[in-house]
């Protein structure tokens, strides 16, 4: 969990566990309306670390859901 507080408008998580490593990105939509770009440009990235390029790996990977409350 990554809370915000006080003026934190963007927050970012990471943690490796089972062999998995997640990223989360929380943000506050009305002060960072385009976070969206940030996660998905921190999500390719990660996809070249970890060699898939970027291609297969996003429509094959069932545990990236962008969440939006907006």
């Amino acid at each position: 969990m990554v809370p915000l507080t006080g003026n934190l408008a963007l927050g970012v998580g990471a943690l490796s566990y089972a062999g998995q490593f997640n990223v989360t990105v929380v943000a506050d939509p009305g002060v960072c309306p385009d976070f969206e770009v940030f996660a998905d440009g921190v999500r390719r990235t990660m996809e070249m670390v970890a060699g898939t390029g970027g291609s297969s790996q996003r429509t094959a990977n069932p545990s990236f859901r962008p969440v939006s409350r907006r």
